[in-house]
């Protein structure tokens, strides 16, 4: 009956878009719809477009059942415990079990609670008849504001809620802030032989997983990966937030690797950088978390210019080229891969002819936007942001420009060999080729 009602309520906003995800242990028998049309009129152009779609006896599966333009049921035909390994669903409002954890424990375990968590999205909402200390104090912890309403019909009371705060975890959370866990080695497929993808290969090899890394071109490295020089640097964000976390343990994680690779990869030139956005309090924590830097005057009013003395430069095809160099690695190039399905628990990636590329308990997509292409379902669209950059001969320039690389909205590279680099990204939504 929530899915009747929520469908009810749904098409009276015909430009609202609904996908209704149900996690069904056991499907109810048709006779059971058939007592709710008799008794729900309203519902009779629903249901009798339902029941044409709907199969009871199907289990281990998704059956989709679309009864009007702007709203599908997706039925789960699964344990709960087995169906929330499998499929992870940002969810914007949760309808959770009307029975007690002691009627009904497994819909209430931990991991449940954990998966909510994960999978909720900011201003999530939910609603139970379940009002148990267990359920409230789960409940809290993933994030949720709680309120007890007055019950309908036999039901005294149910529990609502609104997510005011965003609970991370390992799922969702960036690597930089989750917990570490153990996993056993296992084989991984890896589609994407760009920079992310090679040095996720590179990370997962040293830990002894067996990496199969695929890619459409002729050689790694390639589009935005072969640029000529990609900087290294924290960029200087207010503290505190996920986005200069970010940077920072990146920044770190990056110069511990630079012990591993070879001089002639990189180069730390140092990078300066203008902070008229940081406050001093900021700049204090920075100092504070082992961030070396120092100021540089400049000729810009309202404006600090500071130098990070280790950061740099490095050439990312020869980086790739060293990450890859691994004998936990092999390289599938000229695969062009058109889809992949998980099946008894293992991912299988497939090529032109649905041709099995590749076979793996662990599958990561680290082919930029082109995953577009891909025909995969329950994806968001992933949109490119555009860069541009100039390799420019030093002799066109009279002035001697510094090796240290200028990095605010653009970046300046002026010691790549005979060169100097002029780059920059562009806003998210500036897709203009001019």
């Amino acid at each position: 009956m929530s899915f009747f009602s929520t469908l009810t309520c749904v098409n009276s906003f015909p430009d609202v878009k609904v996908d209704y995800y149900s996690i069904e242990k056991q499907l109810l028998p048709k006779s059971i719809f058939e007592t709710i049309y008799k008794n729900h009129p309203n519902l009779h152009p629903y249901i009798d477009s339902f029941l044409k779609q709907y199969d009871p006896e199907k289990r281990n599966t998704i059956q989709t059942i679309k009864l009007t333009k702007n709203i599908e049921l997706h039925l789960i035909a699964y344990d709960v415990s087995e169906a929330i390994e499998k499929f992870h669903i940002k969810t914007d409002i949760w309808y959770l079990d009307g029975f007690s954890p002691t009627k009904n424990p497994e819909m209430w375990s931990p991991e449940i609670f954990e998966y909510i968590k994960s999978q909720s999205k900011k201003d999530s909402s939910f609603a139970t008849y379940s009002t148990s200390r267990l359920v409230k104090d789960g409940l809290v912890n993933a994030g949720f504001t709680l309120s007890k309403k007055k019950g309908f019909g036999s039901k005294r009371e149910f529990l609502t809620g609104i997510r005011t705060k965003k609970s991370y975890s390992i799922k969702d959370k960036p690597w930089f802030l989750a917990k570490t866990s153990f996993v056993a080695k296992k084989n991984i497929t890896i589609i994407g032989a760009g920079l992310a993808g090679c040095s996720l290969a590179y990370i997962l090899a040293k830990e002894n997983f067996n990496i199969t890394l695929i890619d459409s071109e002729k050689t790694i490295s390639n589009k935005a990966s072969s640029n000529p020089a990609a900087l290294f640097a924290p960029i200087i964000s207010r503290t505190g937030s996920i986005e200069y976390d970010w940077y920072k343990e990146a920044y770190f994680e990056f110069n511990s690797l630079l012990n591993e690779i070879p001089n002639e990869i990189y180069k730390r030139t140092g990078v300066m950088q203008f902070s008229d956005l940081v406050s001093s309090k900021e700049k204090s924590k920075i100092n504070n978390e082992n961030i070396q830097f120092n100021y540089i005057d400049n000729d810009f009013p309202n404006s600090e210019l500071i130098f990070f003395p280790n950061a740099g430069w490095v050439n990312p095809k020869l980086l790739c080229e060293f990450y890859t160099n691994h004998e936990n690695i092999k390289i599938q190039l000229e695969r062009k891969i058109l889809n992949f399905r998980n099946e008894n628990q293992s991912w299988k990636v497939f090529s032109e002819n649905n041709h099995l590329v590749s076979e793996s308990e662990i599958l990561i997509v680290a082919n930029s936007f082109y995953f577009n292409q891909l025909e995969t379902e329950s994806f968001p669209d992933i949109r490119p942001v555009r860069g541009q950059l100039l390799q420019i001969p030093k002799t066109e320039f009279k002035k001697h420009f510094e090796k240290s690389i200028i990095f605010d909205e653009g970046y300046l590279v002026s010691d790549v060999g005979d060169s100097i680099i002029l780059g920059s990204t562009f806003l998210p939504n500036e897709f203009k080729a001019e």
